[in-house]
């Protein structure tokens, strides 16, 4: 049975298949530019006749209409969430007016192309386990040290 998933906020769709991965790394399928999404987030692989979704050991998980599970079975009607980013699972054969759905596609385009403009910062560094974000706070006040170290023996020597 051909499937989609469409993304509750910007209406964009996406056509599954078999081996189709999701996260916010460039070599996934499906790229997702929301920090709560981890770099490899979850899989699809066709199995006994459905699509299943895998999660790829996600820092935040996915779900399925509000339960976290690790394998999910995609029925059309239920709502699946990596981290905070949702999708609709539609049955392909119900979609409707082909201009409509261009229609929604170039308005999910714009709002991706908006909240790529306004995502940046520490997203990788966010999804890190606490010991590597411990690690590169200690490793920033390190550096900091040894900056006013350097300082205050450059003002002895001059």
């Amino acid at each position: 049975m051909a499937m989609q998933l469409r993304n509750t906020s910007t209406d964009e769709t996406v056509q599954l298949s078999d081996g189709l991965t999701f996260g916010r790394h460039s070599s996934c399928g499906h790229v997702l530019a929301d920090a709560s999404v981890s770099r490899v987030h979850a899989k699809v692989e066709w199995h006994n006749d459905a699509f299943l979704l895998t999660d790829q050991q996600s820092s935040n998980g996915c779900f399925i209409d509000g339960r976290k599970q690790h394998i999910i079975r995609l029925r059309a009607g239920s709502i699946v969430s990596f981290g905070e980013v949702s999708f609709e699972v539609v049955d392909e054969s119900s979609a409707t007016n082909e201009d409509h759905s261009a229609e929604r596609s170039e308005r999910a385009r714009q709002r991706r192309d908006i909240i790529e403009e306004q995502s940046g910062g520490l997203g990788d560094l966010s999804q890190q386990p606490f010991v590597v974000r411990a690690l590169a706070f200690a490793l920033g006040v390190g550096v900091m040290l040894g900056v006013i170290y350097l300082v205050r023996k450059a003002g002895e020597v001059f």
